[in-house]
């Protein structure tokens, strides 16, 4: 008869706490491990912002500017946002963020100075290092052109 009191007030005591825990709303979550969620674009805008991507690609490449050419699929490639974060905090933030000891500048934001380059000079930028402290390819990692696009459409995102 103990036994099966001890089972009973055991059980009661196991469910009490199963639901004064709860699930974590995913906010909850973000919040815990420091994620800001970014905002997705509405349909309009993402086909707004591929034909005008497009469109500067196109009159890049017939201006035989220095990015277009720089890799075959730099000129089409359309960028991510949310990829373009995860991306620039693995690969950039190390150096690019705020009291950096590389005392690099900050590219997110309005004060970037990636808002003063137009995506053929990011993209030159990064895949070639040209007008990079220190001078030539950035260092330690290599990005394909989607990556650099997502990278580009996350600074674009930021910057304003």
């Amino acid at each position: 008869m103990r036994r099966r009191a001890s089972l009973l007030v055991m059980a009661i005591g196991v469910a009490v706490f199963a639901i004064a825990c709860g699930r974590a709303t995913q906010k909850e979550i973000d919040q815990a491990l420091g994620i800001t969620p970014t905002a997705t674009q509405s349909p309009g805008d993402l086909a707004t912002s591929t034909a005008l991507a497009l469109a500067e690609a196109s009159a890049r490449a017939a201006a035989g500017s220095p990015g277009a050419g720089a890799s075959p699929g730099a000129v089409a490639v359309v960028g991510n946002v949310a990829q373009g974060k995860s991306s620039f905090q693995f690969n950039c933030a190390q150096c690019h963020r705020p009291n950096s000891p590389t005392k690099a500048p900050l590219l997110t934001g309005p004060e970037s100075p990636a808002n003063n380059l137009s995506d053929a000079q990011i993209y030159d930028l990064i895949r070639n290092g040209t007008n990079h402290d220190p001078p030539g390819p950035i260092p330690d990692f290599t990005l394909n052109d989607q990556r650099i696009a997502d990278i580009i459409a996350y600074l674009r995102s930021v910057g304003q």
